[in-house]
């Protein structure tokens, strides 16, 4: 059985929608809420994969045999079209302009091209100069992440709690005593909609 990365790929593109509903909310979360939901993805779209890869022959005479009346077809177009309707009403009625607001805040504090390691610094660096360093949980400077004297800045959670990014960030702070918080900011991240960043200076090197 002769496996095509094409079809593992598609597979994985169709099972990762389905695998990141559940974790909508968190657009911007913790490093190992998203990971759960790309191994999900992974997973299934694995499964998936091969399954259809096993199944082919009956596969490729389903999907050639039209097995939909239009109707059907019409009623599911519908239910997804109410669908987003309905996710863009949420958004209007809900929507908030905290981190943009932020994100301008931001700018008049720091001139631009200053570097502000973080995670958030990459979402609040929209609507300034700044140059956000992102760290990721092993990977995006995350090796250098400790030794980045060069970065003056870092931009973070501090409510729902310090680390909520990811416990990387909590390494940071850890590698730099004395730093201290200059600036804290409203932010829109988690379905509270009520979160609160901090702008924090490192302690100069001695």
């Amino acid at each position: 059985m002769i496996v095509s990365p094409a079809i593992l790929y598609t597979a994985y593109v169709l099972v990762g929608a389905i695998a990141r509903l559940p974790f909508l909310a968190e657009v911007h979360g913790p490093d190992h809420v998203l990971r759960h939901a790309v191994r999900l993805g992974a997973a299934g779209g694995a499964v998936l994969g091969l399954a259809v890869v096993a199944a082919w022959p009956r596969v490729a005479r389903a999907a050639s045999a039209r097995s939909w009346s239009p109707a059907v077809a019409h009623a599911l177009v519908l239910v997804f079209a109410v669908w987003n309707v309905g996710q863009f009403a949420d958004w209007a009625v809900h929507r908030t302009y905290e981190n943009y607001e932020t994100s301008l805040a931001i700018g008049r504090a720091l001139p631009p091209g200053t570097l502000v390691q973080g995670k958030l610094a990459n979402g609040l660096s929209l609507e300034n100069g700044i140059r956000p360093i992102f760290i990721g949980h092993g990977f995006g400077n995350y090796d250098d992440r400790k030794q980045r004297w060069d970065v003056r800045y870092i931009l973070t959670y501090t409510d729902p709690e310090i680390g909520h990014e990811g416990d990387q960030i909590v390494d940071v702070l850890a590698a730099y005593p004395g730093w201290q918080i200059i600036m804290t900011f409203d932010v829109a991240e988690t379905p509270s909609g009520h979160d609160k960043a901090a702008l924090i200076e490192k302690r100069a090197r001695h």
